[in-house]
């Protein structure tokens, strides 16, 4: 199992666990560096964020020097395009992720529904999916070009995007892999996000195994990602993307190790 999970939610912003909750769960399900990575604040969508940036950040902090010496925590945070985290220096990494589209003088959820997504397509694309889709990329390669650490969930928008799109088809697969031959050029890390396998919204994780096998063929790096906003499902996909890697061809995985990244080999 790979021992480094650092796309992890709290009750801080939307996730179901406390943080105590999620460190204890982390610790005995043998991860050794673990990273919070709450939502950065969304004055559009409180719910999902924090609610203080501050109060976050001293949180965490507090955190690490509790488990000093028993698991290596690091500050995270997840900040999506429309809002952009504001302390940056103070934080370990940045996981930056796209959860919306422009939808004319507002913004509409790209991975809530597939009615959401189907109305958005109909009132503000024209009824076209694709320009939707070519859309959402098209945000998910200028929050790349901000260079977070990582990127979140780069195909997120495949949630739902089967009720606007042909996924299987040349068109929206070329629109995906335009954007993340665009992503790829910035040398952020791509991240192997299980978090909609957790819910059972997908049976594979992000990206698909087509962008994968782009992400390889450019000399990309991958981390593996639980995306967890609960304790039962703590180390979801740590053990299975080390397999799904080594059989798309992957030697080796990036991870977090004493506050770095650095590529160790898969034993997958």
């Amino acid at each position: 199992m790979i021992t480094c999970s650092l796309h992890n939610h709290c009750t801080l912003c939307d996730g179901r666990d406390t943080p105590e909750s999620m460190l204890a769960a982390a610790e005995a399900a043998g991860i050794t560096d673990f990273g919070m990575s709450c939502h950065s604040f969304c004055d559009f969508d409180p719910e999902m964020s924090i609610k203080s940036e501050r109060e976050y950040i001293d949180k965490i902090n507090a955190l690490k020097a509790a488990y000093s010496g028993k698991m290596r925590l690091y500050l995270g945070a997840e900040e999506d395009y429309f809002a952009p985290v504001g302390m940056r220096a103070e934080y370990d990494y940045i996981i930056g992720s796209v959860h919306f589209v422009t939808a004319g003088d507002g913004l509409a959820a790209a991975d809530v529904s597939a009615d959401i997504l189907r109305e958005t397509a109909d009132k503000f694309y024209g009824g076209d999916g694709y320009a939707l889709a070519e859309e959402y990329y098209r945000l998910v390669t200028l929050e790349a070009k901000r260079k977070p650490d990582i990127l979140g969930h780069f195909d997120l928008i495949k949630r739902y995007g089967g009720g606007i799109v042909d996924l299987g088809g040349k068109r929206y697969r070329d629109i995906a892999l335009a954007a993340l031959d665009e992503c790829a050029k910035t040398g952020v890390i791509f991240e192997l996000n299980y978090g909609g396998t957790e819910s059972g919204a997908i049976s594979s994780p992000y990206p698909d195994a087509f962008l994968l096998e782009r992400i390889r063929e450019k000399g990309g790096r991958v981390i593996v990602s639980t995306d967890c906003h609960d304790v039962k499902n703590i180390a979801n996909g740590l053990t299975d993307g080390e397999k799904y890697l080594a059989a798309l061809g992957y030697k080796s995985v990036a991870a977090m190790r004493n506050g770095k990244f650095a590529d160790e080999r898969l034993r997958g």
